[in-house]
């Protein structure tokens, strides 16, 4: 048995049509997104299996494209269609660089809807409600 250990820079990237953006984070017990520079040490042992849990709206996200490190609130910059969503790992090796993904799930981001709350007053002399 050989424990595992490596540099790493963990990433959730999402997919939609011309738009791809991708978030990156850090593996520790409170989630939270990777700093500009920063790589996790990341240590298993054979078959060991590690849970991280993520809130991908409190994480930073900004375009695969974009030459700036992600700043942006997930509401920012994601709008409402269908996106495929995955988690990615680069391994560095060397000067080389590996890169691991997970299986792709689909996911639709629905339209923000809001209600304001109307106050309505039943009329005494006739039974209707006037507003």
């Amino acid at each position: 048995s050989q424990l595992i250990s490596t540099y790493v820079g963990p990433a959730f990237t999402m997919r939609s049509g011309d738009l791809h953006i991708w978030a990156p984070v850090a593996f520790e017990a409170e989630a939270r997104e990777l700093k500009r520079g920063e790589e996790m040490y990341l240590q298993l042992e054979p078959f060991e299996e590690k849970t991280f849990e993520y809130n991908l709206a409190k994480i930073r996200w900004d375009s695969v494209y974009s030459s700036v490190w992600p700043t942006r609130l997930f509401s920012s910059v994601a709008v409402p269609g269908i996106y495929t969503l995955m988690f990615e790992i680069r391994k560095r090796t060397g000067s080389a660089t590996e890169r691991f993904e997970s299986n792709a799930i689909e996911i639709t981001l629905l339209p923000k809807v809001s209600f304001e709350k109307s106050k309505f007053l039943a009329g005494e002399e006739n039974s209707g409600v006037i507003q």
